[in-house]
């Protein structure tokens, strides 16, 4: 995991003050230290990297959580990481990333709450993974059910370095 909530640290400041204190950042260092021990992880292992702020831009909202996004995608690609984790947008969303140096599947939680942007339902994410792809599968929940009900899983590429 990273902490990309860095407050009114340096990595997370833009030119538009009302990004300051929303919008997040990774410093180099925390980068460097994601990539290293992602390439120290055992050959096969599904790598993970979790952090707060969604990686891609957000359909409701139209915004990035992160500063620099190109530039973030582009080191999380270069990590080896399969899978990014994140939130703070409130809206669901799963993609495949793809960069130069490589991809990465990036899952964007929705909430448990009553703050899910669009007044959707709160969801959960449901990751799977094998030695070929990567599965996910939101989960909204049926308030008439008072249950999560499966989604559709979209399927990934893993990348083939990984295993």
């Amino acid at each position: 995991g990273l902490n990309s909530s860095a407050g009114m640290l340096p990595q997370a400041l833009t030119w538009y003050p009302r990004h300051w204190r929303v919008k997040g950042g990774l410093t180099a260092a925390q980068l460097e230290d994601a990539r290293l021990r992602l390439l120290a992880t055992p050959a096969g292992d599904l790598r993970v990297l979790v952090l707060h702020h969604n990686i891609v831009r957000g359909r409701l909202s139209k915004r990035w959580g992160l500063t620099r996004p190109e530039r973030m995608r582009e080191a999380i690609a270069a990590s080896g990481a399969d899978v990014v984790c994140a939130g703070h947008d409130h809206e669901e969303r799963v993609e495949l990333v793809q960069r130069e140096h490589g991809h990465f599947v990036s899952s964007t939680a929705n909430t448990l709450s009553s703050r899910a942007r669009g007044h959707r339902a709160s969801a959960v994410t449901v990751i799977e993974a094998d030695a070929r792809e990567i599965r996910v599968a939101v989960w909204p929940f049926d308030a008439t059910l008072s249950e999560f009900v499966a989604g559709a899983p979209q399927s990934f590429p893993r990348l083939a370095s990984h295993t």
